[in-house]
């Protein structure tokens, strides 16, 4: 089984300046630009890998990234809120710098929330309820494209690599690749297994 993980491609929020009010998750869709990376984005896995399954974040921008790339496969989308981004419990009047320097500061106090939100260790929880699901549940019948966010991903990174939530550094960029093949299993359900990482540079 290979395991494609597949960040949303660009949001609206990405034209944000610095005192703009956050964009809630529930409207923060694929801007034109968006949607015309996440076409190209399906031929080159049309391309490279042919049909896969498709699992899904239901936020928005991945949503609608995996509709896109769901049209140029020919498969439908299952969605999955495990793979959702983090809930940073903002609220309407937070800045997009406001926003951005709590992200960073979490990473050295993981335990740390806001009202309603999620630490990053509530976030990894739910992350590797994930990971440990499809682990019981591999069985060789094809290839999994993920198209979650760039938080999700750098759980499941640490996660197949056995890496404790206080190291997590790895980031990807809009529309990157990340190609996991599961090579050696060493140890019992539900730890997982080791996986290597290949990435995979997707030209737009």
């Amino acid at each position: 089984m290979k395991l494609i993980l597949l960040r949303h491609c660009d949001p609206l929020s990405v034209d944000l300046g610095e005192d703009d009010q956050v964009i809630p998750d529930r409207s923060n869709g694929l801007t034109a630009y968006g949607r015309e990376k996440a076409a190209k984005v399906g031929d080159h896995i049309r391309k490279n890998y042919g049909n896969l399954k498709i699992i899904s974040s239901p936020l928005l921008r991945a949503r609608e990234t995996a509709e896109i790339v769901a049209l140029k496969l020919g498969v439908s989308v299952k969605f999955d809120p495990r793979l959702e981004e983090r809930n940073f419990g903002f609220t309407d009047e937070t800045t997009y710098k406001e926003s951005m320097m709590y992200q960073l500061e979490s990473y050295s106090a993981p335990d740390a929330r806001n009202p309603g939100g999620e630490c990053i260790r509530d976030h990894r929880a739910r992350v590797e309820d994930w990971c440990h699901s499809l682990y019981e549940n591999m069985n060789g019948d094809g290839d999994l494209l993920v198209v979650s966010h760039g938080g999700t991903m750098e759980h499941i990174h640490c996660i197949f690599q056995h890496s404790d939530v206080d190291s997590m550094a790895f980031h990807y960029t809009s529309c990157e690749c990340g190609n996991y093949n599961a090579w050696e299993s060493i140890f019992e359900k539900p730890i997982g297994l080791v996986w290597r990482l290949d990435k995979l540079n997707c030209e737009m």
